[in-house]
């Protein structure tokens, strides 16, 4: 079975078995990808709260944030924001594993940072040092590139023979909270413990320190934690 064929007609353990073919198709793509693009080296720097200055308002320009909420896969948001005129990429938020690299992207699952790493350069500048991540470490990956269309078009591979021209993006890879208590008695449901309500907020302001000091000023940001990791989602949305 090729890595090749069409995941999306798949199912199971055959989509997780092509899966993982394609992981490490992409591994082994991935070092004669980055021979030829000196512009994006698989760089990965680990910032904390105490790394990341607090914002100060006083340098905010004084614009209105226009904010979109769109169903769509990241990478390719990503890559329709980007104009030729932007002096930084999008910065991507890639809601990560806080105990594994690219979480289990090498054995076949299928979540937003698997799908990342199965179609970029991600995976390489998630470094084994860092891990397990604490509670307020994020991973900033300045220039990922990204080479393989995403999972619903089978992640073709794109035109490798002209580098110049594939899509390089940046991510800010945080883990929310795993599994936290929820009180279900409530509607909508909320955090148990209002120490994890404030932990998720200030996991919130280092990815938005992080795009900020790097300068980003577009940002593709996601359902923070409200996957498999079981977050209250009404809650998170309003923190």
């Amino acid at each position: 079975m090729s890595s090749s064929e069409p995941s999306k007609n798949l199912t199971g353990s055959n989509r997780r078995a092509v899966l993982s073919l394609t992981a490490k198709e992409t591994k082994a793509l991935l070092p004669q990808i980055l021979a030829v693009d000196p512009h994006a080296p698989p760089t990965g720097i680990r910032c904390s709260r105490d790394t990341m200055p607090v914002l100060d308002s006083k340098y905010s320009p004084n614009l209105n944030t226009q904010v979109e909420v769109v169903n769509g896969d990241a990478f390719n948001i990503a890559i329709s924001l980007t104009s030729p005129t932007d002096t930084k990429s999008v910065c991507v938020l890639n809601l990560a594993s806080d105990k594994s690299a690219g979480g289990g992207w090498l054995r076949g699952a299928l979540a937003q940072e698997e799908e990342l790493c199965y179609r970029s350069s991600l995976s390489f500048t998630l470094k084994l040092r860092y891990y397990p991540l604490r509670n307020h470490d994020a991973i900033y990956s300045p220039t990922v590139i990204v080479f393989r269309e995403n999972f619903t078009d089978g992640h073709r591979l794109m035109d490798l023979q002209r580098p110049e021209s594939l899509p390089i993006v940046s991510v800010v890879s945080m883990a929310a909270l795993r599994r936290p208590d929820v009180d279900r008695s409530t509607q909508p449901p909320r955090y148990k413990h209002i120490a994890d309500r404030a932990l998720t907020k200030d996991k919130m302001r280092v990815i938005l320190r992080v795009a900020a000091y790097n300068k980003h000023r577009k940002l593709v940001l996601g359902a923070f934690g409200c996957g498999a990791f079981d977050n209250p989602k009404e809650e998170v949305a309003n923190c």
